[in-house]
C-alpha cells in the first residue's frame, strides 16, 4: 500500500490567538472580510487562502482593537508567525 503525502496548510495560529485575545469573533471578521462565517473560518485554519486585502484587513481591524487596549501596534510579522 503506498502512502501519498498530503501537504499541510499553514494554520495561521496568529490571527486566531489575536482575535480571541481582543474578543473578536469569527462572525465579526466574515463581516468584514464579506465573507460567510465558515469561509473565514476556512482562511483561519489553513483550508482557504487569506488574500492580500483580507489580511490587510485583518491587520487593520487588530490594530485598531490594540490600540483600544493599549497595546503596542501588531506588526504583520507577528501577524504572520515570522
Amino acid at each position: 500500500m503506498k502512502h501519498r503525502k498530503t501537504a499541510k496548510k499553514k494554520k495561521f495560529l496568529e490571527i486566531e490567538y489575536y482575535r480571541k485575545k481582543y474578543l473578536i469573533s469569527q462572525a465579526d471578521f466574515a463581516m468584514l472580510l464579506g465573507v460567510k462565517e465558515n469561509t473565514y473560518s476556512h482562511k483561519e485554519t489553513g483550508i482557504s487562502p487569506v488574500s492580500t486585502d483580507e489580511l490587510l484587513l485583518i491587520h487593520e481591524a487588530l490594530n485598531k482593537s490594540a490600540k483600544k487596549a493599549g497595546d503596542p501596534p501588531i506588526t504583520m510579522d507577528a501577524l504572520l508567525g515570522m
